[in-house]
Parts: structure tokens; C-alpha cells; sequence
């Protein structure tokens, strides 16, 4: 996760935010970090979901399970007592070729810039945290990093926002057209959280 330093300075940047947070818990958290009771550490959720035949998914929901290779992150919320600032977003999808399209066929596709999957570069999408817009509705064309010298779909965010632990994450994608039959996305949240020490 090397790459994640090269977004932002990741740990001076989570320390500036948190201090100045209105939310008291935030604070305490930050002061933990800087008396070494907690720590700050690299992170990566993710969400793989079925999209075959839809124009709008959302990529969090509050009925979703983490499952390896899946889902990193269940109810659509952190873990209790984590406070995550995401630096970064990647965006990016695939089709199956398993004779049998299920969970184990999604988890096992070959994830690739979205722009290879025809009308989702031209969608858009949101990033809402708590019903408040992160990032309003923006072009999926973010994503598309063909020809650029970054990791596939990534999107740095200039703007981070902390993230608390009860607090409902929603990242909707719409498109014009449906997808292909045996099509998901892949989002990863990337960014730095703070962890017991």
C-alpha cells in the first residue's frame, strides 16, 4: 500500500483533520494517536458487487457481510472505535467468464479500468457519509486511468473527510445504459484509520 503516501502525507493529514474535528470522540481518538495508545495505520476496504442489467447499485448497503474477497466491511459501517479518512478511490470492473455467475465467479474476475466495460466511464457517482455528501455527483470518468502513471482506477480524493464508526457509507453508481450480464465493480476506499496501539 505503498502508494498511499504518494496521495498525501496520510498520518499528518489524518493528525490536522482530527484536531480541528467538531466531534469530540474524533478528538479524543487523535489524542490517543499522539500518545501512543492508538495508532494510525494504512487501510482498504472494499465492495465487489453485482451490477449485470442495472443502471444504478450501491456499493455499501446496511444488509451487506464481510466476505473474503467480497466485502471488507459489513452494514455499510466501520468497526467500532475506528475513525478512517480516505486519501483515495478506486473504481474498477470486470466480467465473469465462470460458467456459474455467483460470489465465488465475482471474487475471482480479473478487475480492470472501467472504461472497458461499455457506458460506465460516461456514468456518474456519489460518496455520501451519514446522508451528508463526501464527494457530490461527479463523472465516473475520474476512474478511467489508461495511459496515466497511478494504480488502475484511482481517484485521490484533495478534500478528505473523517469518517466516523457509526455512521451509515454510501457510494451509489449510475449509468445510461445496463451493464453486461456477469458484470461487477470493485470500490476500494483507500486511506488511513485509527487502530488500538
Amino acid at each position: 500500500m505503498g502508494f498511499v503516501s504518494q496521495i498525501k502525507n496520510s498520518r499528518q493529514h489524518w493528525l490536522e483533520q482530527a484536531s480541528v474535528s467538531e466531534n469530540e470522540d474524533i478528538k479524543k481518538i487523535a489524542m490517543m494517536v499522539s500518545n501512543g495508545q492508538r495508532r494510525l495505520a494504512d487501510v482498504a476496504y472494499q465492495s465487489i458487487v453485482d451490477v449485470s442489467g442495472k443502471q444504478y447499485v450501491q456499493l455499501f448497503e446496511s444488509q451487506d457481510k464481510e466476505e473474503i474477497g467480497l466485502k471488507n466491511i459489513a452494514q455499510s459501517r466501520l468497526e467500532k472505535g475506528e475513525v478512517f479518512m480516505p486519501t483515495g478511490l478506486i473504481l474498477l470492473a470486470g466480467t465473469s467468464t465462470a460458467a456459474t455467475y455467483d460470489a465465488d465467479a465475482m471474487s475471482a474476475i480479473d478487475f480492470d479500468v472501467i472504461d472497458k466495460i461499455p457506458g460506465l466511464a460516461n456514468g456518474e457517482f456519489s460518496f455520501t457519509v451519514n446522508q451528508q455528501l463526501l464527494i457530490p455527483r461527479s463523472s465516473n470518468q475520474l476512474f478511467v486511468t489508461t495511459g496515466l502513471n497511478v494504480p488502475k482506477g484511482l481517484y485521490a480524493i484533495s478534500n478528505p473527510k473523517m469518517i466516523e464508526d457509526n455512521v451509515a457509507i454510501d457510494f451509489v453508481v449510475r449509468t445510461k445504459i445496463a451493464a453486461p450480464a456477469k458484470t461487477a465493480l470493485k470500490l476500494v476506499l483507500v486511506g488511513t484509520v485509527a487502530i488500538p496501539g
